[in-house]
């Protein structure tokens, strides 16, 4: 279904209950809806990139919250992530969170909370001059965390940003 031209998720008769790798890119969905995919649970890989989405709904992802391994929504409209987006994805098995290439310029400090198992996070290419995050980056609440893209945004040069980014112990990957 990707480059279908849909405008919103085609739900129940378009994404097959047992499907594990759904393409939904290069559409037009705009808003994501929060029952978007419900009863989905076997999904483990979601494109949604270039896919002209400004919102996602609470709790749109709640459905694929046991499933969900890798979600793709790089190359959207996305301007701000509030901190409910995720959140009903405690404790999801999500590893790879793609989100480079938007228009985002604010991230609340909750919205990476839940994702405890996330080990590679793409931010780069977007709006951002601060980061809400420092304590996810620097502290133990996401131990798998292995790569963080933060490349490619309009960084503020203020003297607290900078302490604050020299901060971040950033490790070799052992071999």
């Amino acid at each position: 279904m990707d480059s279908a031209g849909l405008f919103g998720i085609p739900m129940n008769a378009l994404i097959p209950m047992d499907a594990t790798t759904v393409y939904l890119d290069g559409n037009n969905l705009g808003s994501v809806d929060t029952q978007s995919f419900i009863g989905r649970r076997r999904i483990t890989s979601l494109y949604m990139n270039s896919s002209r989405i400004t919102e996602i709904s609470r709790e749109t992802f709640g459905g694929l919250s046991n499933s969900l391994k890798r979600l793709h929504l790089e190359d959207n409209r996305l301007s701000e992530l509030f901190g409910h987006e995720f959140e009903a994805m405690s404790n999801s098995p999500l590893k790879e969170l793609y989100l480079q290439n938007n228009d985002i310029v604010r991230i609340s400090r909750h919205t990476f909370e839940p994702l405890r198992s996330l080990s590679v996070l793409r931010l780069d290419g977007n709006l951002l001059t601060t980061s809400p995050m420092w304590n996810m980056l620097s502290g133990n609440s996401h131990p798998f965390l292995a790569a963080v893209y933060l490349a490619e945004n309009m960084w503020s040069c203020e003297c607290a940003f900078v302490q604050r980014l020299s901060l971040i112990h950033i490790s070799e990957p052992t071999r």
